[in-house]
């Protein structure tokens, strides 16, 4: 009794018109109701209807044809807002997803896996198909792309996706990285409803950064210019125009990458479970000038810097250390031999911004790791 019902009704008739005498005379032949299936098209979905006889006097065939059901359209998604999917399939480019309150799929590129790069490959070995994934990000709703790392980024902080009417001079945006040029760089900035395309030119960039971003690599820029008129915001990733000295996003990236780091040893069967501070029992493999090589657990492989190896120290010798790191990365594991001197606890006259000298014991593409010379924090 709905118009809704009413009108299909109507245009199913109108339909039909063209088609009756070929369902008729297939009916009246075969003395099968329900023998035809009949196709049409209604608002660009295809149906497949079964004609029932209903009444049949006088010659006259008189059919009755089942209304399909019109199911409502989901609302677009917008740029930042958070959905829970389901992992479907798992390729070296990333992770395809669906949906399921929004019956709609979509795909997470490997760089929105995590803020570390060097991380993305061992972390999406450790996503199954089938996996709950909470708190994506949309990140781009043309494209159906979603985020990991901006969804855990933003939601750490407390922060909400600007829009794009609330950007202003000084504004600090997040950026994945597209395509290069020979002055500049294109962006896609989260903004909402829809990304926005920024250019970011050469020198607005640290010189050591110029050029040497991956696919969908994230980046923070402040706008520091806005022409109306012209339409165009001139942006900045020079770390002295975004960071402003503050540690706190330094301080972000290590907690996301430890915790990646965890992820990666509990999921992965190829990586180390050995953890900071963990005891082993180590074979001293070769002795050089300012570091030894030692293997932990029969095949992995640790490294043993200058101060903190023992005065004397021979092939093959079997000795206790302390793991000071876990490279997931190349699958070894940085060792200190001097456990009576290390203590490790936590510094309380550390404070944000505040200087302490050190002594490094490892670093990469990512981070230093240093050891305090107070405390041994």
């Amino acid at each position: 009794n709905s118009p809704t019902k009413n009108r299909m009704r109507f245009f199913v008739i109108i339909l039909f018109l063209n088609v009756t005498m070929m369902v008729l005379r297939e009916i009246q032949m075969n003395y099968n109701p329900t023998a035809p299936l009949v196709t049409f098209v209604y608002t660009k979905q295809t149906f497949k209807v079964l004609p029932v006889v209903e009444k049949m006097e006088n010659g006259i065939l008189r059919l009755k044809f089942s209304v399909p059901e019109v199911h409502s359209v989901a609302r677009p998604l917008n740029v930042g807002e958070y959905v829970a999917a389901q992992v479907t399939q798992n390729i070296p480019q990333g992770l395809h997803i669906t949906i399921p309150r929004k019956n709609q799929k979509g795909f997470i590129p490997v760089a929105h896996l995590s803020c570390s790069l060097s991380l993305t490959p061992q972390l999406l070995d450790t996503y199954n198909v089938g996996d709950d994934l909470d708190d994506l990000m949309c990140v781009s709703a043309d494209d159906k792309t979603f985020s990991v790392r901006e969804g855990r980024r933003f939601k750490l902080r407390g922060a909400q996706v600007p829009s794009s009417s609330d950007v202003r001079v000084g504004s600090l945006l997040r950026c994945s990285y597209l395509k290069s040029y020979n002055q500049r760089v294109c962006v896609s900035a989260l903004v909402a409803p829809k990304p926005m395309l920024l250019n970011l030119y050469n020198n607005e960039m640290d010189v050591e950064s110029n050029r040497k971003f991956a696919s969908q690599q994230g980046i923070t820029v402040r706008v520091t210019r806005i022409n109306n008129d012209r339409k165009r915001i001139k942006v900045s990733a020079r770390t002295t125009d975004v960071y402003d000295w503050s540690l706190e996003d330094a301080v972000y990236e290590l907690e996301q990458y430890l915790s990646d780091i965890r992820r990666i040893q509990e999921r992965s069967s190829h990586v180390t479970k050995c953890c900071l501070g963990q005891q082993v029992d180590c074979t001293v493999k070769t002795v050089a000038k300012d570091y030894a090589t030692v293997t932990v657990e029969g095949d992995v492989e640790g490294i043993v810097v200058k101060h903190h190896c023992l005065a004397k120290m021979e092939v093959g010798a079997e000795v206790r250390g302390l793991v000071l790191w876990v490279d997931v990365q190349k699958n070894l594991m940085i060792i200190s031999l001097k456990m009576d001197q290390l203590n490790f606890k936590h510094d309380s006259k550390a404070h944000l911004n505040t200087s302490t000298e050190a002594s490094v014991l490892y670093f990469n593409d990512d981070f230093a790791m240093v050891i305090t010379k107070s405390n041994h924090a």
